[in-house]
């Protein structure tokens, strides 16, 4: 297959951009192109898995109404946490997954199942305990104001709001007590990726 035939096939935009993927220059397994080369290239799943260990290819359509909704099912891994860090393990929870719809299909996404209430604005609003985030793990630049899961070095992982000031970084929660849950800076922490989407599900047996 030809780079046109394959361009022609997905949703890559261009011959360059493919080049770049073939040479090393964009990792392909996290490019949101990935699904749509993997389904042109008829992709066993022990090759989409190396180049994207968590990446789950199962599309579910939905009709509703006359009119079908592609969703793609991802598991969800249980490490992150709306109060302080607190260590965990990062596998997925078993049974779990979410249908996520295409629209809002990454494969940088991870989905990371929330615990604690210190991003909770009310009892109803904000990100709740036991929520499911959607995590671009490209995106790890801090923008003032927007939503992150910070990897804080020996304690794990929490979802907060974050600041950079200078090189370093500052954790803000949602809730209203602000004496109770002021803001923070972790001695180290790495951010693993930006929050773009809650979805609150059915409680499941765990």
């Amino acid at each position: 297959m030809t780079q046109a035939e394959l361009v022609a096939r997905t949703t890559v935009s261009s011959k360059p951009y493919l080049s770049w993927m073939e040479n090393g220059r964009a990792h392909a397994g996290r490019s949101e192109h990935f699904p749509s080369i993997a389904a042109a290239l008829n992709l066993p799943v022990e090759e989409i898995k190396r180049f994207n260990p968590n990446l789950v290819l199962q599309v579910t359509q939905i009709g509703d109404g006359g009119a079908n909704q592609e969703y793609i099912t991802m598991p969800v891994y249980n490490m992150a946490a709306a109060s302080y860090p607190q260590l965990n393990d990062a596998e997925p929870l078993e049974g779990m997954t979410i249908p996520v719809h295409a629209s809002d299909f990454k494969s940088s996404t991870q989905l990371l199942r929330v615990c604690g209430h210190y991003m909770a604005k009310s009892n109803s609003e904000g990100i709740l305990d036991r929520d499911v985030v959607a995590v671009d793990t490209n995106d790890v630049t801090v923008h003032p104001g927007r939503v992150y899961v910070v990897c804080v070095a020996g304690d794990g992982c929490t979802v907060k709001r974050a600041r950079k000031l200078g090189d370093e970084i500052w954790l803000f929660s949602d809730n209203p007590d602000q004496d109770s849950y002021a803001p923070f800076k972790p001695d180290a922490a790495s951010v693993f990726g930006r929050v773009y989407k809650v979805y609150r599900v059915p409680d499941v047996e765990l």
